[in-house]
């Protein structure tokens, strides 16, 4: 599930030329091993609820809503990569890093609907289990936990080098592919127990388990994905910190309409208002708007705008 992942990421169009070449070969490298971590997922969700359906268990079924919410979080992994480095257009004039956390929310809401799904199948089950095949769910999570294996693996090689930019998606995919695997493990444990005892509750009880572990994680993504879509300031003491040093440069009176939001997470936007003390000349405006520039570059701020008022009219309401 992409959380908090959301958390992203590619490249800043403008560094590319430094690092050429071997960035970018770095960078086929994801999406080679992001996309056979993505078949890898995939054949996989389609086997598991089959063989949920035919062992009649209702933990393979919730592992599988899990791995198809997986899928998708690998799948939009992919086509962000792909996507957000193009840049600027005339569509997009920040670039498509918004993908990102979109493709995250689209991805928590689906998950959230399917954990609700199987919770609402699961807790009548508890007042009457069905018969479930232990030794096919025993396959099952033998297979979910080797397929998981693979795909964390495969993501493991070829990435230790990435710059940050790249391993921040892949250590995102990678999470998800761990929590799956704990998942698969829970399964096998529990098709043993049955397997050995009969209690045929544990299906609805592991069941409900993984999906109460969905829920959570998918509306902490909502709530941070949520976050970036809505413009929240990606980072209070970060803007207040950055306000009172802009503040603090001589021949500044003041200081408003700051505005600070984030991308995706990772590429953040601020503009802001300075006024320069009365007597300031052109010289001045041009040392106040340099000393400014660095202050906020200094803070790993991609973009920003930053416009020097000649008077001390604010021309916004609330300044």
């Amino acid at each position: 599930m992409a959380h908090q992942h959301s958390h992203n990421h590619t490249g800043h169009h403008h560094h590319h030329d430094e690092h050429g070449h071997e960035h970018h070969e770095h960078k086929d490298d994801t999406v080679k091993n992001l996309r056979i971590a993505f078949f890898l997922n995939l054949t996989f969700t389609i086997i598991e609820f089959v063989g949920g359906f035919f062992s009649n268990s209702m933990a393979v079924m919730t592992d599988a809503v899990h791995d198809l919410g997986d899928t998708i979080a690998i799948g939009s992994s992919l086509f962000f990569e792909k996507y957000s480095n193009r840049g600027r257009d005339s569509t997009y004039s920040y670039g498509y890093r918004r993908y990102s956390p979109m493709a995250a929310f689209v991805n928590c809401i689906i998950l959230i609907l399917g954990s609700v799904f199987m919770m609402v199948r699961a807790i009548p089950a508890l007042f009457e289990p069905n018969e479930v095949k232990p030794g096919l769910m025993l396959i099952m999570a033998i297979a979910g936990i080797v397929f998981n294996g693979l795909a964390v693996l495969k993501l493991q090689h070829g990435h230790s080098h990435h710059g940050h930019e790249h391993s921040h998606n892949s250590n995102t995919v990678k999470l998800h592919l761990m929590e799956d695997l704990l998942g698969w493990i829970a399964v096998l444990l529990g098709s043993v127990v049955i397997y050995f005892t009969g209690w045929h509750i544990l299906d609805p009880i592991l069941s409900i388990a993984i999906a109460v572990y969905i829920l959570f994680n998918a509306v902490k993504g909502i709530l941070a994905t949520g976050k970036i879509l809505l413009q929240a300031v990606p980072d209070k003491a970060q803007l207040q910190k950055l306000e009172t040093a802009l503040r603090a440069i001589p021949g500044v009176e003041n200081v408003h309409d700051l505005h600070l939001w984030s991308l995706d997470g990772n590429y953040h936007v601020l503009t802001l208002h300075i006024l320069p003390v009365k007597e300031s000349g052109p010289s001045d405006f041009k040392r106040i708007q340099e000393t400014a520039a660095q202050l906020i570059k200094n803070e790993k701020i991609e973009h920003f705008t930053i416009q020097l008022d000649w008077d001390s009219h604010c021309h916004f309401g609330d300044c």
